[in-house]
């Protein structure tokens, strides 16, 4: 999915502090929900729930596929692993739903409209009704290709993370080819990418079981949740009309 990205023809300015506006928006509130859902804030088994706090920060900063990773860099328990993904698929559903219907009109009634300049205004190249099957097995290439180096250069660097290692490396490695043009030209890498995130979110499902998970016994992970999804939304937009970024900007970041 990173092979594919343009950042050539990104406005990178507007892009960068929407992004870091959304991602102190998170830390902050994870932060602050860290101390008020805490049911054990005077016991040593607050740890589990500082997890918790690691590992939503993970997901709402970098996507869902983050949670496999720093579920193992925490040693999160499964039934805490579990219950995140299914309180998350419930509090994002809402959010998305907000997003789509109605973020648009509201993004663009509280902050400034976008000003577009030519060199800000992304035209794709002519994309071809389909794509040689041999481009195909090249990009798919590529991509095993990343990740058996990234999983070398992680049995080479002498730290006890190897998870860690793996993604700084896939992303770094993914990245560099981005700017190369030849790889540009290959083509479908974001629906090749799409689909092993499919196959992720399908392996996690399978090992879920409704009846274990307890959903009604741990609601303040759930409210934390949503705390942390809503409560960023509206701290990230405080801080775009504050910086004066445009509301179309914010809803895509």
């Amino acid at each position: 999915m990173l092979i594919c990205c343009n950042f050539g023809e990104w406005p990178t300015k507007k892009v960068a502090k929407a992004f870091f506006t959304g991602l102190a928006s998170i830390l902050v509130m994870v932060l602050i929900g860290f101390f008020i859902f805490n049911p054990h804030k005077t016991h040593a088994s607050s740890d589990e729930f500082a997890k918790v706090s690691a590992v939503m920060t993970g997901i709402y900063t970098g996507g869902i596929p983050n949670i496999g990773a720093i579920r193992k860099a925490v040693a999160l328990p499964n039934d805490l692993y579990l219950l995140i993904t299914s309180y998350d698929l419930i509090i994002t559903g809402l959010y998305l739903i907000f997003v789509i219907f109605f973020g648009n009109a509201l993004f663009r009634k509280l902050l400034p409209p976008a000003k577009l300049a030519e060199s800000d205004v992304f035209l794709p190249e002519k994309v071809e009704a389909r794509k040689p099957f041999w481009k195909n097995v090249v990009a798919i290439d590529l991509a095993l290709a990343v990740a058996a180096v990234s999983y070398g250069v992680s049995l080479v660097v002498p730290i006890d993370n190897g998870i860690a290692v793996i993604i700084v490396a896939l992303t770094t490695l993914s990245l560099s080819f981005s700017f190369c043009k030849p790889v540009k030209r290959l083509g479908n890498t974001f629906d090749h990418g799409l689909y092993f995130v499919y196959v992720f979110c399908l392996s996690i499902a399978t090992i879920v079981n409704v009846h274990d998970l307890k959903l009604l016994e741990n609601l303040h992970i759930l409210y934390y949740i949503a705390f942390t999804v809503f409560g960023s939304l509206v701290l990230q937009i405080l801080l775009a009309k504050l910086l004066k970024i445009d509301g179309d900007t914010v809803l895509v970041s």
